[in-house]
């Protein structure tokens, strides 16, 4: 979702000619942005769900998508069962 937003903005700068769009989104918005996700968000998340979130978190790369791992890897990691959606 970061990724396609940060793609959606750099658009909008582009569609509106701005020159000054680009320096203040990459020296402003996108520092900011990481910020609140890595500090706030994570921890909202790992308070709601504690361990489950931890383990999935382990798992899935934060900014960039990575290959997907093998099912017995994720298995391993979480558990038996799908800990994340046995709790929602």
């Amino acid at each position: 979702m970061v990724v396609c937003n940060f793609a959606f903005l750099c658009s909008l700068g582009i569609r509106y000619e701005s020159r000054w769009f680009l320096p203040w989104f990459i020296l402003i918005v996108t520092p900011g942005w990481l910020f609140f996700v890595r500090v706030y968000e994570e921890k909202e998340l790992e308070i709601r769900f504690g361990e489950p979130y931890i383990k999935y978190r382990a798992l899935t790369p934060f900014f960039w998508p990575r290959p997907p791992v093998g099912d017995s890897l994720k298995r391993q990691a979480l558990g038996d069962e799908n800990v994340l959606t046995s709790r929602l």
